[in-house]
């Protein structure tokens, strides 16, 4: 039978089946004689001469279609079928389309169908590219028979009512790009076959069901788009290749903790290769130091697991021992390094605020999760960042520093008074928030911003109050707006936490672009007449995206502040979308180079293009 002759049978075929259920407004427009003008060999050709044929939800592409592809004929033989949101009935219609041996793309998707998912694709269509049959009623497993199809690029089933596992035969389809299982009910692990589609599959989602166990057959892959929220039973470690995926989600999984098994196989290993299985007596007794161990992280993380005198230590040792007092140990922050990177001065002031490197890796854990898919850090990070916005050299070090500004011409406000014998000059501090209201920064960008200076204002308060980790000092505050233009929102005043928080909720944004020079050079006017003593923190609240003229700019104004004023220190914070931390590490440099990195934090960031 020719093509064209088969295409018109199944046709014909599913007219049938439109009459009998609810398909009549899908196909009001597969109707004969069809228009002569574009028919080719009947007074019936669905096809014709356009690529898009003369039915809708059909097309005819071939492989002389092109970017023009309104002005270039098809093959005349349909290769895809593509029925979006009508609410179809019944069930999928896989024997009335077979006939149609050339598609290449099948999609029923946004429909009622029922029934169960057809094990004939591959027989009925050995082209096939596309199959999408997400969001209906389907029920029942996932056909095996679908792994048959070779060429399947792309596989949609989600948010439908299907059981059972993820067949293990779905990891051989080697030309497997998209993969989508979420909202359904199934269960399961993630089949070890999955590993073989490392080099293909680049967008997965699991959300929503009972999948059990860990990632690790995915701990190889790139993901573009990767999601597996909400299933309680996943666990253990996220291969990086998904963490940073669009879309990642732990949320409502134990991912990031070890499996059950891990831990409970990993104790009775740990305790046999150690001592042997004719060790008597509680085993962790026995142990070395944990820096003489080579053990997994994983074993540690779940404190119900632990034996009771290791939980609260991350230490492997015994209560006997030195070791069993430390209530901090070297494998936490080997793990924080491993996870989230290198480990700065403020790293290690917050893990000491926090009670110890477990203790902060949990934290920052539970920030991430709340925040995701944004990254953030967690509060006692931000704490341990606003302290080192208020840290004051030793005394030692002002004295340097009075004697070069008044080599550099300073003039020194109280120079006048003079001062008692024995007296210590008062130790001053001025923090100039210059905060980014240009165009790229959203509302909620702006929010965090101003929530991130009140809280800021805060722990200087507290520590001039000799209430927080700081030493007391007299501290000033100022508040300069940037755009294309700059306004002072507050002068240099005493802290007062009541009018900072009246100053914060009446803060509009400006709009406009982004002229970060303009604002340190408002800064140093601002900090001019402070004494030569007195420390200057300029803190850059701003998403960093600017030009490179105005990038060099920025940095040769704040090098040049840094020259003229003496005890100059820039911090900068980065909020938004897109944030271009390089930028604002080069701005922090221009005076300090060596500690650029301790001062930048990124507040509130999501790593992917603002457009």
């Amino acid at each position: 039978m020719a093509p064209k002759q088969q295409q018109r049978r199944a046709l014909a075929a599913i007219l049938v089946v439109a009459m009998m259920e609810n398909w009549t407004k899908a196909l009001a427009s597969w109707t004969c004689p069809t228009n002569p003008v574009n028919s080719v060999g009947s007074a019936c050709d669905p096809c014709g001469q356009q690529v898009w044929g003369n039915w809708e939800h059909l097309a005819c592409r071939g492989a002389r279609v092109t970017y023009t592809k309104e002005q270039v004929p098809g093959t005349g033989v349909i290769n895809h079928v593509h029925i979006t949101d009508y609410f179809l009935e019944g069930e999928v219609p896989l024997a009335e389309l077979c006939p149609l041996t050339n598609l290449v793309e099948f999609d029923l998707d946004g429909g009622s169908l029922t029934g169960t998912i057809p094990t004939g694709f591959a027989q009925c269509f050995p082209e096939l590219r596309e199959l999408d049959l997400s969001y209906n009623r389907l029920s029942g497993p996932l056909p095996r028979e679908i792994a048959a199809v070779q060429t399947l690029e792309q596989y949609k089933v989600e948010h439908n009512q299907l059981t059972g596992t993820l067949p293990e035969e779905y990891g051989t389809l080697g030309d497997m790009n998209w993969l989508r299982f979420s909202d359904n009910k199934l269960v399961g692990t993630v089949p070890a076959s999955f590993a073989q589609t490392a080099p293909h599959l680049f967008q997965l989602t699991l959300d929503n069901n009972d999948f059990e166990g860990s990632l690790y057959p995915l701990a190889e892959h790139s993901m573009v788009n990767f999601n597996a929220a909400e299933n309680p039973k996943l666990c253990g470690m996220v291969p990086v290749g998904l963490r940073f995926a669009h879309g990642f989600n732990p949320r409502m999984t134990g991912l990031g903790l070890p499996c059950p098994d891990e831990v409970a196989n990993g104790w009775q290993d740990l305790s046999e290769v150690l001592f042997g299985s004719s060790a008597t007596g509680p085993w962790w007794e026995a142990l070395p130091a944990a820096d003489s161990l080579g053990t997994p992280i994983r074993l540690f993380r779940n404190p119900t697991t632990m034996p009771p005198v290791l939980r609260s230590s991350c230490e492997v040792a015994g209560p006997s021992t030195p070791h069993g007092q430390k209530e901090d140990c070297d494998l936490w922050r080997r793990e924080w390094e491993r996870v989230y990177g290198e480990i700065g001065a403020v790293q290690q002031a917050a893990a000491s605020k926090a009670g110890g490197w477990k203790a902060l890796f949990a934290a920052r854990h539970a920030a991430l999760k709340e925040a995701e898919p944004w990254h953030k850090p967690c509060a006692f990070e931000v704490q341990a960042s606003v302290d080192m916005l208020a840290a004051v050299p030793p005394r030692a070090a002002g004295k340097e520093a009075r004697a070069a500004g008044a080599a550099q011409g300073v003039v020194e406000a109280e120079a006048s008074v003079p001062q008692e014998e024995g007296q210590e000059e008062e130790e001053e501090l001025c923090v100039v928030f210059l905060v980014d209201g240009s165009g790229s920064v959203t509302e909620e960008d702006f929010r965090v911003m101003t929530g991130f200076m009140l809280a800021a204002v805060r722990g200087l308060a507290g520590g001039a109050a000799g209430q927080g980790a700081v030493p007391p000092l007299r501290s000033k505050v100022a508040v300069i707006q940037f755009s294309n233009d700059i306004r002072v929102e507050q002068g240099p005043v005493d802290v007062d936490v009541g009018a900072f928080e009246a100053l914060m909720a009446g803060m509009a944004r400006m709009n406009g672009g982004t002229n970060i020079a303009l604002a340190v050079q408002k800064a140093g006017q601002l900090l001019k007449p402070l004494s030569a003593t007195a420390h200057r923190v300029l803190v850059l609240l701003t998403d960093g995206r600017i030009d490179s003229h105005q990038s060099r700019e920025a940095r040769d104004m704040a090098a040049r502040l840094g020259d003229e004023q003496a005890n100059v220190r820039v911090h900068a914070y980065g909020v938004g979308r897109g944030v271009d931390k390089q930028e604002l590490l080069r701005i922090c440099a221009a005076r300090d180079p060596d500690s650029a990195e301790d001062r930048y934090m990124g507040l509130m960031v999501l790593d992917e293009a603002p457009w």
